[in-house]
């Protein structure tokens, strides 16, 4: 059996490459005052009101039709829920809009949010 040693990822057609230790295109985790605590491919997080949050890729996808994952929570463990909502400004692939709620569905800041975006980057 080989070893594959690499530092870097770059599919066909892509003028980005993104680090092994990121293998989704994009990926945050950001608290309750929007500070990021952990990102790749993300230049910045915008709070736009109360659990409504847009990320903003460095990098933008190839098409609108990126895929997204998110989730979110608090210290401790009450229950809430994360909405991802696609958000392209003009036909852009360049961010994503998330909603996260508390469990009377209002919408609410949480303590951890996350999200991962998957698509061929541009």
């Amino acid at each position: 059996m080989s070893t594959l040693k690499v530092t870097n990822i770059q599919a066909t057609g892509e003028t980005a490459s993104r680090a092994v230790s990121g293998v989704a295109a994009a990926f945050e985790r950001h608290d309750d005052n929007h500070t990021v605590i952990q990102s790749n491919n993300v230049s910045s997080i915008t709070d736009n009101a109360a659990g409504d949050t847009t990320v903003a890729y460095t990098n933008g996808f190839a098409a609108a039709d990126q895929s997204v994952f998110a989730s979110s929570g608090n210290e401790n463990a009450s229950v809430g829920l994360v909405n991802t909502i696609q958000y392209n400004e003009a036909s852009s692939s360049a961010k994503h809009r998330l909603l996260t709620t508390n469990a009377s569905f209002t919408a609410t800041d949480r303590k951890l949010t996350n999200s991962i975006a998957c698509g061929d980057l541009a």
